[in-house]
């Protein structure tokens, strides 16, 4: 599916990719740094193949317990393969095994790659999850194409969305005195919103990684919480 190839790309390494079942066969680890400086751990995994034998998926728990561990799965398909509905299937059947709903929209990202073979009026459109009575259904889906580049800025973008939702929200007010230090809420910080005020204040709200927080509180001690947990946005079909 290109799961080494994607890896390689986001992380600007050389782990050993071909287009073979099995070529990865220990989980390889690296650090990426997303679009707003927050900094994850990637784990490259063995592939999922159809009736794999449960004696095999024995042989392979401890690198299928990187996915159950993980905060979030990126579920790789060949997306120009005509059996890529057979194969979704597949993984999804493996990650059942371990606990794991493929379908989870707050778990899984769909990462629909190889777009490069597909001709463009063809290409399928990103999309987030679908909602339903308010709720997120199904995986958000980005199309990429690891082996040109094309969608790993969606991707990545789409990553730090899920990751931050639980993150919190502090609100900042600087005053004129302050706004030398305007600059280091967007550097350690993800602004959601800001208001400028015709007295020269600045108001905004920011999420802030975990990693960050005590750096955050010493710089804007006059941050107050918000939210744990801002209203989830209404999902677009497309994007």
């Amino acid at each position: 599916a290109g799961k080494s190839t994607l890896f390689n790309a986001l992380t600007q390494s050389g782990v050993f990719a071909d287009d073979r079942l099995f070529a990865t066969l220990d989980p390889t680890l690296r650090r990426v740094e997303l679009p707003n400086g927050t900094t994850i751990v990637l784990s490259d995994t063995v592939g999922f193949v159809s009736d794999l034998p449960t004696s095999l998926v024995a042989a392979f728990r401890g690198t299928l317990e990187e996915v159950a561990e993980a905060d979030l799965i990126l579920h790789v398909r060949d997306i120009a393969d005509p059996d890529t509905e057979e194969q979704a299937k597949d993984v999804a059947s493996v990650l059942g095994e371990l606990d794991i709903d493929a379908s989870d929209p707050d778990h899984v990202i769909e990462v629909w790659n190889k777009i490069d073979l597909i001709p463009p009026e063809q290409r399928p459109p990103a999309r987030r999850a679908a909602t339903k009575t308010g709720k997120p259904v199904g995986p958000t889906v980005i199309p990429v194409s690891a082996l040109t580049g094309g969608g790993l800025e969606t991707l990545l973008t789409a990553i730090e969305d899920h990751l931050a939702i639980d993150r919190p929200i502090y609100r900042v007010e600087l005053t004129t005195d302050g706004l030398a230090r305007l600059h280091r809420l967007y550097e350690m910080g993800e602004v959601l919103d800001r208001e400028d005020s015709s007295d020269g204040t600045v108001t905004a709200r920011v999420r802030v990684a975990e990693g960050a927080l005590d750096r955050f509180r010493k710089a804007f001690p006059e941050a107050r919480l918000v939210t744990k947990q801002p209203p989830a946005p209404e999902a677009d079909a497309a994007a």
